[in-house]
């Protein structure tokens, strides 16, 4: 089956697939956890609700830049195979 098919019928999900296997990438994720945890030793419940509520709110914003990244890179796919004759 043709991978435009599988994306049409809901196969496959390039966003629930595409994660970095680097160290760099699996650093930083330790780093930023480390760090959220100790910001919220600190905080009072009503501050570490509203960092959550910001957290799920940059999250909305990601997920919209990622899906217009995949987008973009669809289509340079597609002029990519168009200009060298595919």
């Amino acid at each position: 089956m043709s991978i435009l098919r599988q994306l049409y019928k809901g196969e496959i999900h390039p966003a629930d697939t595409i994660i970095p296997k680097t160290e760099e990438y699996r650093e930083s994720v330790q780093e930023m956890d480390r760090f959220e945890k100790q910001m919220k030793k600190w905080m009072t419940e009503e501050q570490i609700d509203m960092l959550d509520e910001y957290f799920s709110i940059w999250l909305k914003h990601e997920c919209f830049l990622q899906e217009e990244v995949f987008r973009q890179a669809f289509i340079m796919g597609a002029e990519l195979q168009r200009e060298i004759g595919f």
